[in-house]
Protein backbone atom coordinates (compact mmCIF):
# COMPACT_ATOMS: atom_id res chain seq x y z
CA UNK A 1 0.00 0.00 0.00
CA UNK A 2 1.03 3.51 -0.81
CA UNK A 3 0.68 6.47 1.22
CA UNK A 4 -0.03 10.17 -0.94
CA UNK A 5 1.90 13.28 0.75
CA UNK A 6 1.59 16.72 -0.60
CA UNK A 7 4.90 18.85 -1.16
CA UNK A 8 3.65 21.92 -2.06
CA UNK A 9 0.63 24.06 -0.95
CA UNK A 10 -0.82 27.18 -0.13
CA UNK A 11 -3.87 28.61 1.54
CA UNK A 12 -5.40 32.25 0.99
CA UNK A 13 -5.24 32.76 4.44
CA UNK A 14 -1.39 33.03 4.06
CA UNK A 15 -0.32 33.44 0.19
CA UNK A 16 -1.61 36.38 -1.51
CA UNK A 17 -1.86 34.02 -4.62
CA UNK A 18 -3.92 31.57 -3.51
CA UNK A 19 -7.82 31.50 -3.56
CA UNK A 20 -8.85 28.40 -1.88
CA UNK A 21 -8.86 28.49 2.20
CA UNK A 22 -6.72 26.23 4.25
CA UNK A 23 -9.50 24.08 5.36
CA UNK A 24 -11.08 23.66 2.32
CA UNK A 25 -7.04 22.63 0.90
CA UNK A 26 -7.34 19.66 3.25
CA UNK A 27 -10.74 18.74 2.53
CA UNK A 28 -10.17 18.43 -0.93
CA UNK A 29 -6.64 16.32 -0.57
CA UNK A 30 -9.02 13.81 1.89
CA UNK A 31 -11.29 13.30 -0.76
CA UNK A 32 -8.71 13.01 -3.20
CA UNK A 33 -6.68 9.80 -0.70
CA UNK A 34 -3.86 11.93 0.81
CA UNK A 35 -2.71 10.60 4.20
CA UNK A 36 -1.15 14.14 4.55
CA UNK A 37 -0.10 17.72 3.13
CA UNK A 38 2.81 20.17 4.03
CA UNK A 39 1.45 23.47 4.41
CA UNK A 40 4.23 25.87 2.41
CA UNK A 41 2.76 29.27 1.87
CA UNK A 42 4.93 32.37 0.50
CA UNK A 43 7.05 33.48 3.16
CA UNK A 44 6.72 37.13 4.55
CA UNK A 45 8.92 38.88 2.29
CA UNK A 46 7.42 36.84 -0.94
CA UNK A 47 3.68 37.08 -2.42
CA UNK A 48 2.15 37.22 0.89
CA UNK A 49 -1.41 37.96 2.62
CA UNK A 50 0.54 40.17 5.18
CA UNK A 51 -1.56 43.88 4.18
CA UNK A 52 1.21 47.04 4.25
CA UNK A 53 0.16 47.64 7.83
CA UNK A 54 1.76 44.93 9.24
CA UNK A 55 5.21 45.68 7.31
CA UNK A 56 6.20 47.73 10.52
CA UNK A 57 5.29 45.83 12.64
CA UNK A 58 7.30 43.40 14.86
CA UNK A 59 8.28 40.60 13.57
CA UNK A 60 6.65 38.17 15.85
CA UNK A 61 3.49 40.01 14.59
CA UNK A 62 4.43 38.94 11.24
CA UNK A 63 5.15 35.42 11.77
CA UNK A 64 1.91 34.71 13.91
CA UNK A 65 -0.29 36.37 10.92
CA UNK A 66 1.96 34.80 8.24
CA UNK A 67 1.31 30.79 9.82
CA UNK A 68 -2.53 31.32 10.20
CA UNK A 69 -2.54 29.28 6.91
CA UNK A 70 -1.15 26.07 8.38
CA UNK A 71 -2.64 26.64 11.67
CA UNK A 72 -6.19 26.64 10.07
CA UNK A 73 -4.84 23.82 8.18
CA UNK A 74 -3.70 21.98 10.98
CA UNK A 75 -7.29 22.54 12.78
CA UNK A 76 -8.85 20.67 10.33
CA UNK A 77 -6.64 17.76 9.37
CA UNK A 78 -6.82 17.15 13.37
CA UNK A 79 -10.62 16.53 12.49
CA UNK A 80 -10.51 14.59 9.33
CA UNK A 81 -7.50 12.79 9.72
CA UNK A 82 -4.82 14.05 6.76
CA UNK A 83 -1.85 14.93 8.79
CA UNK A 84 -0.69 18.52 7.90
CA UNK A 85 2.83 19.83 8.31
CA UNK A 86 4.31 23.25 8.86
CA UNK A 87 6.46 24.28 6.17
CA UNK A 88 7.10 27.25 4.16
CA UNK A 89 8.54 28.25 0.36
CA UNK A 90 11.14 31.27 0.20
CA UNK A 91 11.83 33.88 -2.31
CA UNK A 92 14.64 35.39 -3.38
CA UNK A 93 14.55 37.53 -6.73
CA UNK A 94 11.80 34.36 -8.63
CA UNK A 95 14.05 31.27 -7.18
CA UNK A 96 11.85 29.65 -4.36
CA UNK A 97 13.00 26.79 -1.87
CA UNK A 98 10.94 24.80 -0.26
CA UNK A 99 12.13 24.55 3.63
CA UNK A 100 10.76 22.04 5.98
CA UNK A 101 11.72 20.76 9.32
CA UNK A 102 12.45 23.79 11.37
CA UNK A 103 9.09 25.38 13.05
CA UNK A 104 7.46 28.69 14.25
CA UNK A 105 10.15 29.44 17.35
CA UNK A 106 13.09 28.74 14.32
CA UNK A 107 11.22 31.84 12.45
CA UNK A 108 10.47 33.97 15.76
CA UNK A 109 14.34 33.75 16.06
CA UNK A 110 15.48 34.81 13.13
CA UNK A 111 14.77 38.36 12.05
CA UNK A 112 17.32 39.25 9.83
CA UNK A 113 16.30 36.02 7.13
CA UNK A 114 14.39 37.98 4.88
CA UNK A 115 17.75 39.60 4.12
CA UNK A 116 19.66 36.24 3.23
CA UNK A 117 20.78 35.55 -0.22
CA UNK A 118 19.95 31.66 -1.78
CA UNK A 119 23.43 30.44 -0.33
CA UNK A 120 23.18 32.13 2.86
CA UNK A 121 19.86 31.07 3.33
CA UNK A 122 20.32 27.42 2.87
CA UNK A 123 23.53 27.15 4.91
CA UNK A 124 21.05 28.88 7.91
CA UNK A 125 18.74 26.40 7.43
CA UNK A 126 20.58 23.61 6.71
CA UNK A 127 23.04 24.29 9.83
CA UNK A 128 19.95 24.32 12.35
CA UNK A 129 18.39 20.73 10.78
CA UNK A 130 15.92 22.08 8.12
CA UNK A 131 15.89 20.86 4.84
CA UNK A 132 15.69 22.53 1.35
CA UNK A 133 14.54 21.71 -2.16
CA UNK A 134 14.63 24.06 -4.88
CA UNK A 135 10.92 24.36 -6.38
CA UNK A 136 10.47 24.43 -10.17
CA UNK A 137 13.99 25.07 -10.61
CA UNK A 138 13.05 26.01 -14.77
CA UNK A 139 10.45 28.16 -14.65
CA UNK A 140 10.16 31.07 -16.55
CA UNK A 141 9.46 34.29 -13.68
CA UNK A 142 8.80 38.05 -14.91
CA UNK A 143 9.75 36.57 -18.52
CA UNK A 144 13.65 35.72 -16.78
CA UNK A 145 14.61 32.23 -17.69
CA UNK A 146 15.71 31.22 -13.55
CA UNK A 147 18.76 28.64 -13.08
CA UNK A 148 18.61 25.59 -10.88
CA UNK A 149 20.58 26.51 -7.19
CA UNK A 150 24.12 25.42 -6.49
CA UNK A 151 23.39 21.40 -6.01
CA UNK A 152 25.71 21.41 -3.01
CA UNK A 153 23.54 23.68 -1.07
CA UNK A 154 19.98 21.63 -1.63
CA UNK A 155 19.01 18.88 0.13
CA UNK A 156 16.39 17.98 -2.95
CA UNK A 157 14.60 19.17 -5.62
CA UNK A 158 11.22 19.36 -6.78
CA UNK A 159 11.52 17.30 -10.55
CA UNK A 160 7.86 17.88 -11.11
CA UNK A 161 5.41 20.70 -10.43
CA UNK A 162 1.86 20.59 -11.83
CA UNK A 163 1.95 23.96 -12.73
CA UNK A 164 4.81 24.11 -15.03
CA UNK A 165 5.51 23.34 -18.64
CA UNK A 166 6.64 19.57 -20.13
CA UNK A 167 10.06 21.20 -20.67
CA UNK A 168 10.78 22.65 -17.45
CA UNK A 169 10.01 19.79 -15.63
CA UNK A 170 11.56 17.54 -18.15
CA UNK A 171 14.92 19.79 -17.54
CA UNK A 172 14.81 19.46 -14.05
CA UNK A 173 14.42 15.29 -13.87
CA UNK A 174 17.77 15.41 -15.79
CA UNK A 175 19.66 18.17 -13.78
CA UNK A 176 18.71 16.12 -10.84
CA UNK A 177 19.84 12.87 -12.49
CA UNK A 178 23.11 14.32 -13.70
CA UNK A 179 23.79 16.09 -9.88
CA UNK A 180 22.09 12.59 -7.98
CA UNK A 181 19.77 14.93 -6.31
CA UNK A 182 17.06 13.54 -4.01
CA UNK A 183 13.92 14.45 -5.83
CA UNK A 184 10.29 15.51 -5.10
CA UNK A 185 6.30 16.66 -7.05
CA UNK A 186 4.52 18.37 -5.59
CA UNK A 187 1.30 20.66 -6.98
CA UNK A 188 1.88 23.94 -6.11
CA UNK A 189 -1.67 23.90 -5.48
CA UNK A 190 -3.63 27.44 -5.01
CA UNK A 191 -6.87 27.21 -6.01
CA UNK A 192 -9.66 24.25 -6.13
CA UNK A 193 -10.39 22.07 -8.99
CA UNK A 194 -7.02 21.67 -10.19
CA UNK A 195 -6.59 19.34 -13.38
CA UNK A 196 -3.88 16.86 -11.55
CA UNK A 197 -2.63 16.89 -8.19
CA UNK A 198 0.85 15.81 -7.77
CA UNK A 199 3.38 14.72 -4.61
CA UNK A 200 4.80 11.91 -3.33
CA UNK A 201 4.44 8.55 -1.85
CA UNK A 202 5.67 6.43 1.05
CA UNK A 203 5.98 2.94 1.77
CA UNK A 204 4.07 3.65 4.97
CA UNK A 205 2.28 5.97 6.79
CA UNK A 206 4.30 8.63 8.89
CA UNK A 207 2.94 11.83 11.29
CA UNK A 208 6.72 13.42 11.46
CA UNK A 209 7.55 16.09 8.89
CA UNK A 210 11.20 14.37 9.73
CA UNK A 211 10.23 10.90 8.55
CA UNK A 212 9.16 12.88 5.35
CA UNK A 213 12.43 14.45 4.94
CA UNK A 214 14.38 11.43 5.48
CA UNK A 215 12.38 9.16 2.82
CA UNK A 216 12.95 12.10 -0.02
CA UNK A 217 16.75 12.07 1.04
CA UNK A 218 17.12 8.54 0.82
CA UNK A 219 15.32 8.53 -2.20
CA UNK A 220 12.68 5.63 -0.45
CA UNK A 221 9.84 7.83 -2.17
CA UNK A 222 7.66 7.71 -5.32
CA UNK A 223 6.47 10.86 -7.36
CA UNK A 224 2.46 11.01 -8.45
CA UNK A 225 3.10 12.32 -11.86
CA UNK A 226 0.13 12.40 -14.64
CA UNK A 227 -0.47 9.13 -17.11
CA UNK A 228 -4.03 10.78 -18.99
CA UNK A 229 -4.33 13.42 -17.08
CA UNK A 230 -8.81 13.83 -15.99
CA UNK A 231 -9.93 15.75 -13.38
CA UNK A 232 -8.66 14.57 -9.60
CA UNK A 233 -6.90 11.61 -11.51
CA UNK A 234 -4.08 10.36 -8.97
CA UNK A 235 -1.56 8.26 -10.58
CA UNK A 236 1.76 7.09 -8.21
CA UNK A 237 4.84 5.75 -10.73
CA UNK A 238 7.76 4.62 -8.52
CA UNK A 239 11.64 6.09 -9.72
CA UNK A 240 14.08 3.33 -9.95
CA UNK A 241 16.44 4.05 -6.90
CA UNK A 242 19.66 4.96 -9.38
CA UNK A 243 22.46 4.00 -6.49
CA UNK A 244 21.20 0.55 -6.36
CA UNK A 245 20.94 -0.14 -9.89
CA UNK A 246 24.00 -2.53 -11.20
CA UNK A 247 26.06 -1.15 -14.19
CA UNK A 248 26.10 -2.71 -17.07
CA UNK A 249 29.24 -5.10 -18.01
CA UNK A 250 30.91 -2.35 -20.27
CA UNK A 251 29.75 0.95 -17.82
CA UNK A 252 32.73 3.12 -18.58
CA UNK A 253 31.91 4.25 -14.49
CA UNK A 254 32.36 1.15 -13.77
CA UNK A 255 35.70 0.57 -16.21
CA UNK A 256 37.20 4.06 -14.69
CA UNK A 257 36.76 6.00 -17.88
CA UNK A 258 34.53 8.58 -16.81
CA UNK A 259 33.65 10.00 -13.63
CA UNK A 260 29.69 10.24 -13.65
CA UNK A 261 27.30 11.04 -10.13
CA UNK A 262 24.84 8.48 -11.17
CA UNK A 263 25.51 5.03 -12.05
CA UNK A 264 24.49 3.69 -14.76
CA UNK A 265 24.89 6.87 -16.34
CA UNK A 266 22.48 9.08 -18.06
CA UNK A 267 24.23 8.76 -21.42
CA UNK A 268 24.07 5.17 -21.05
CA UNK A 269 20.15 4.95 -20.14
CA UNK A 270 19.66 7.65 -23.12
CA UNK A 271 21.77 6.20 -25.86
CA UNK A 272 20.93 2.58 -25.36
CA UNK A 273 24.20 1.56 -22.82
CA UNK A 274 26.38 2.70 -26.24
CA UNK A 275 28.19 4.89 -24.50
CA UNK A 276 31.30 2.62 -23.68
CA UNK A 277 32.01 2.51 -27.55
CA UNK A 278 31.75 5.87 -27.94
CA UNK A 279 34.26 6.49 -24.98
CA UNK A 280 36.42 3.13 -26.22
CA UNK A 281 36.60 4.97 -29.90
CA UNK A 282 38.97 8.00 -27.94
CA UNK A 283 36.32 10.60 -28.18
CA UNK A 284 37.14 11.55 -24.29
CA UNK A 285 39.95 10.80 -22.13
CA UNK A 286 40.08 8.30 -19.09
CA UNK A 287 38.70 10.00 -16.11
CA UNK A 288 37.32 13.01 -18.27
CA UNK A 289 34.28 14.53 -16.64
CA UNK A 290 31.44 14.48 -19.59
CA UNK A 291 28.52 16.85 -19.36
CA UNK A 292 27.65 18.47 -22.88
CA UNK A 293 26.79 14.96 -23.85
CA UNK A 294 24.46 14.29 -21.04
CA UNK A 295 22.69 17.50 -21.22
CA UNK A 296 22.09 17.23 -24.92
CA UNK A 297 20.40 13.89 -24.63
CA UNK A 298 16.55 14.12 -25.77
Amino acid sequence: MEFLYETHCHTAESSRCASVSAAEQVRIYKNGGYTGIIVTDHFIHGNTIISNKLLWKSWEKKIHWFVKGYETAKTEGDKIEPDVFFGWEYSHFGTHILTYGLGIDFLLANPNMCRLNVKKYCVLIRENGGYVAQAHPFRTWMNLRKSPINPALIDGIEVYNSKRSDKANTKAFKYASLHNLPVQSGTDSHKSNLAFYSGITLDKKTDSIFDIIEAIKSKNVGLILPDNIKEMKFEAMKLPNISKTKPCPKCPYKLGKVQFMTNPCPSCKTNNYSMYEILANGKYKPGEIIVNDICQQK
